[in-house]
């Protein structure tokens, strides 16, 4: 065999070789796509509870990810505002004369333990009540 037949040899197997390899690579990278098209729609559902940017500027994942915690907190403040602003109408509304002030001062002659008691005490009168109108209140 000659020089030149044995380099055609070579360069045919080193070719043979590299469709294999790039057959193979496209193979994997259609198999990683797939995975990829997979979570993008596993996270879709996720990513509407991360906050965007402030602004409507665009940010990355990760920012978003790690700016959640602080607006988390800030969304179970407001959670609460509202739940107590709701609570104390309806006291209002069934207690017109009530002085929703006094709501905020610490009953006379109390200890932080006899207060602490009386309110344990009160939610479990409460709780059936609270229940019941929470049930009805239709928030989602």
């Amino acid at each position: 065999m000659t020089e030149a037949e044995q380099i055609r040899r070579d360069t045919d197997e080193n070719l043979a070789q590299g469709l294999a390899t790039v057959k193979t690579q496209q193979e994997q990278i259609q198999k990683q796509e797939a995975k990829l098209q997979s979570l993008k729609e596993a996270i879709e559902p996720l990513l509407d509870m991360i906050p965007e940017g402030e602004g409507g500027r665009e940010t990355w994942l990760l920012e978003r990810i790690k700016s959640a915690p602080t607006r988390l907190g800030q969304y179970i403040t407001e959670m609460t505002e509202y739940i107590m602003q709701g609570v104390l109408s309806i006291v209002q509304v069934h207690l017109p004369d009530a002085d929703m002030g006094m709501i905020r001062r610490k009953p006379r002659g109390k200890t932080e333990a006899e207060l602490a008691a009386d309110l344990a005490a009160t939610e479990e009168k409460v709780e059936v009540v609270a229940k019941a109108y929470a049930r009805k209140l239709k928030l989602l």
